[in-house]
């Protein structure tokens, strides 16, 4: 069983070695001799015999397409030796390049992590055994037993507290380090039930009987809680999203993906579902191994050039790395799309931006000149975006922050955050009296709009001062032609800074302080004095205007017909299937911005139908 347990996870040589220096003080002679031990390695190296499927697959795979989701080179010794070592992560550490939270903090957190799956209440248990252990106090049956699993609960706390590099601080990455609470754990349920015999020995059958349904109803009960929220029957998130991130793509295109969120998803769905196989996806992260590349170069030399060796992995520095301006360098004459540059990678920047194409990247040089219409770019990522939408819209406590699931939910409002930013740097490109230049940046702030206005959104205080720079844009221009929609858009321009403000100050960022018509200059942190001169600009001129109800209701009435041209983003897709570019699914110019009626009083939306 040790054999087989190191193939999952190296942290069970914690529980190990200090049960085999156990074995070896305390069980009988007979069984610590020389055959025995050697029956003993034996068993253990019969439960690592799948390794030697890592070697087999990777003989059979090699040459074929699917050699790519083989991790590692396991057809050489020092290969197979690297993987069994995990030395591209760093044996005994979980991640490579991180800081941890520290000995104290992740002791803490074990403690709080066991008394809260245990119920608490459970948690005095196996205290009662170290304590009738340490004092001598109670005679147990196995007593030797209890004392082996409380030296390899120890070593392995302390070990792992010591050896751990994961921040706690990330939900995700705090979930990950709760994973490894099960080993030990498996030490503490035998003290506890150990514990909780001794407790109730010498008492009545009644109250013993009693005493077990409590502990029982207990366990039953946390489990009950959490089932809901661990469960995973009929959630499609990651089917959703990886169909956002793939289905638009053009066909045999070329995905240079980020880590695990969006290289594995695409893989389990190419490789099971059959979706776009056409699409080769690599990963940006395993480019980081040379034996990866090689594997590209072998295998897509065709699809993919690589810079050529002793450059043998994509890093932003290195000897022997590459960045990915080379990649682009190369292939020149592909379109390259990309789910986020590598961490420090800021090569690509010089010469190339990322323009969003659903849930992805679209990589373009700045040479090349944009439509001065954004519609054609975003009609891209109509049917993504719609996909994404379902994605983000769940329920916020459906999963815990600490899942993958959390992560989908969260990348998908970036994503649309993304799109919206896209839109309004894009806008930059033009003059700023230019027409297109007005366009960009009306279609930015419908979406930024359409998020804004949803209740599920994630609130950031980037999203709210982007949010805020563009609308001041539209704002000014609209002033500046004497529209009436322009009253709406300084309220909206006040209404985003306010939320940044409270973001920058620490307050909550869902609340909004203050009223328009009460707004002081406050600290906006981070701020720059421009931000700060363009709220005082837009506050002051609302609150000059001093419109009245059925004013301001024309004034939104006005605005969302400026910007009603953009509302496909979250209109119903029944609507959208009359008309299409270049084959593709279009939007529909008849729907209203305000779509969703949660956006909206009672009374603006009666005006509007």
């Amino acid at each position: 069983l040790f054999g087989l347990a190191m193939c999952n996870q190296h942290t069970i040589v914690l529980m190990i070695l200090p049960l085999a220096s156990m074995i070896a003080l305390f069980v009988p002679k007979d069984l610590r001799t020389p055959s025995r031990i050697a029956q003993y390695v034996v068993f253990a190296l019969v439960g690592l015999l799948p390794y030697s499927y890592t070697v087999i697959s990777c003989i059979r795979l090699r040459g074929q397409t699917t050699e790519m989701l083989s991790w590692g080179d396991c057809c050489s010794a020092s290969g197979l030796l690297r993987h069994f070592l995990r030395s591209e992560y760093g044996t005994f550490n979980l991640i490579s390049s991180l800081e941890g939270s520290g000995f104290v903090s992740n002791l803490a957190f074990f403690g709080i992590t066991f008394a809260e799956d245990s119920g608490w209440v459970l948690l005095a248990f196996p205290l009662v055994v170290l304590k009738a252990r340490l004092l001598r106090s109670v005679e147990f049956q196995n007593a030797k037993l209890l004392d082996a699993a409380l030296v390899v609960f120890l070593s392995y706390v302390a070990f792992f507290c010591w050896r751990c590099n994961i921040p706690l601080d990330v939900p995700l990455l705090r979930g990950v380090v709760a994973r490894f609470t099960m080993q030990p754990f498996a030490c503490l349920a035998l003290l506890g039930a150990a514990g909780l015999h001794a407790s109730v020995a010498h008492r009545s059958k009644l109250l013993r009987f009693g005493v077990f349904v409590i502990a029982a109803a207990i366990l039953i009960g946390v489990a009950m809680q959490r089932a809901p929220k661990v469960c995973m029957r009929g959630v499609r998130l990651t089917d959703q999203y990886t169909r956002a991130l793939l289905e638009p793509l053009p066909q045999s295109a070329v995905l240079l993906a980020k880590g695990d969120l969006t290289c594995y998803p695409t893989r389990a769905a190419q490789t099971v579902q059959g979706l776009r196989k056409d699409v080769l996806v690599l990963d940006q992260e395993t480019m980081g191994f040379p034996w990866y590349t090689d594997r590209i170069r072998r295998l897509y030399s065709n699809r993919l050039k690589l810079p050529s060796p002793p450059l043998v992995r994509l890093r932003p520095v290195g000897q022997d790395a590459f960045p990915l301006s080379k990649v682009l360098a190369l292939n020149k004459e592909k379109t390259l799309f990309v789910g986020g540059a590598k961490d420090g990678d800021t090569s690509w920047e010089a010469k190339h931006d990322m323009l969003p194409v659903g849930a992805t990247h679209k990589m373009v040089r700045r040479t090349q000149v944009l439509p001065q219409d954004p519609v054609q770019y975003m009609n891209e990522s109509l049917h993504s975006i719609r996909l994404l939408r379902e994605v983000r819209n769940s329920l916020p406590n459906q999963h815990y922050a600490d899942t993958w699931e959390a992560m989908l939910r969260e990348e998908a409002w970036a994503t649309s955050h993304r799109i919206a930013l896209s839109l309004l740097t894009r806008a930059g490109s033009f003059p700023t009296n230019h027409k297109a230049s007005l366009e960009w940046r009306k279609a930015a702030l419908a979406v930024f709009v359409e998020v804004f206005n949803d209740p599920l959104h994630f609130p950031s205080w980037q999203f709210y001062k982007n949010a805020g720079i563009c609308a001041e844009a539209v704002w000014s221009a609209w002033r500046m032609q004497g529209l009436p929609a322009a009253g709406a858009a300084g309220r909206l321009t006040v209404r985003f800074f306010n939320r940044y403000q409270a973001c920058a100050t620490g307050r909550d960022c869902g609340t909004e302080t203050g009223s328009l018509h009460s707004a002081q200059d406050r600290d906006f942190g981070s701020a720059r004095e421009a931000l700060q001169q363009i709220f005082k600009k837009a506050r002051d001129d609302v609150n000059g205007v001093g419109a009245t109800g059925p004013e301001r209701d024309a004034q939104e009435i006005a605005m969302t017909s400026e910007l009603s041209r953009y509302t496909f983003l979250h209109a119903p897709e029944e609507n959208s299937k009359d008309a299409s570019i270049n084959g593709k699914q279009s939007y529909s110019t008849s729907g209203e911005f305000f779509e969703n009626d949660r956006a909206m009083d009672s009374r603006l939306q009666k005006q509007l139908k």
